[in-house]
């Protein structure tokens, strides 16, 4: 799994425990799409940014 994997597959379970399922279910693939809007070289930038936070 890469390292860019790896962040969606991580982000994707923190969404899910988040308010206790009253938001969608936002999955790897998800997570994927949202981020693919940055550009390649910010990516892994804004993904361990919002993973920390």
């Amino acid at each position: 799994m890469t390292t860019k994997e790896s962040l969606c597959v991580s982000k994707s379970k923190i969404i899910k425990d988040y308010r206790n399922n009253e938001i969608a279910n936002y999955d790897q693939e998800h997570v994927q799409r949202w981020i693919n809007q940055f550009e390649d070289h910010e990516q892994e930038i804004q993904q361990h940014e919002k993973n920390r936070i």
